[in-house]
């Protein structure tokens, strides 16, 4: 994978709270693959194992 420099976007790749940043699940899609560092909005299968790029299934809202 060849590393792309890009600049991040507040709200939409990362908010903050409490002065951490929180990387959104849009970005860690985006990224390709798990840091192993427990990302809050992981969105790989097993979570928070580092290299893994198994996407976790989504579940779509309930409609009514």
């Amino acid at each position: 994978m060849e590393n792309e420099k890009r600049d991040f976007v507040k709200d939409v790749d990362y908010y903050l709270e409490y002065g951490y940043v929180i990387f959104t699940e849009k970005y860690l899609r985006e990224k390709g693959e798990c840091c192993g560092n427990k990302c809050r909005h992981c969105p790989y299968e097993p979570r928070n194992i580092r290299g893994i790029s198994t996407l976790k299934e989504t579940t779509p809202p309930p409609s009514n």
